[in-house]
């Protein structure tokens, strides 16, 4: 997890099929609270990636693009 403007981010790749791991599909995740107690506040899906590390980093890079427009939309 990655504090990132006051929530925590996490990017994952998810494998697309199960006998195939030469293809992820990214996926983000973000949380509030802290790492010992935090809450899911949305969970986003991304493309497909042939590489499990640009799945990761997109993922990450979607979290931030979500917890950048809440924090447009709340100020």
């Amino acid at each position: 997890m990655v504090d990132y403007k006051g929530y925590l981010i996490v990017g994952q790749a998810v494998g697309v099929h199960p006998t195939s791991s030469g293809w992820w599909r990214s996926q983000g995740n973000v949380f509030t609270g802290t790492a010992q107690g935090s809450i899911l506040v949305t969970s986003l899906e991304g493309v497909i990636f042939e590489s499990q590390r640009a799945a990761q980093n997109n993922g990450l890079e979607l979290c931030k693009e979500w917890v950048d427009q809440q924090l447009k939309t709340e100020g």
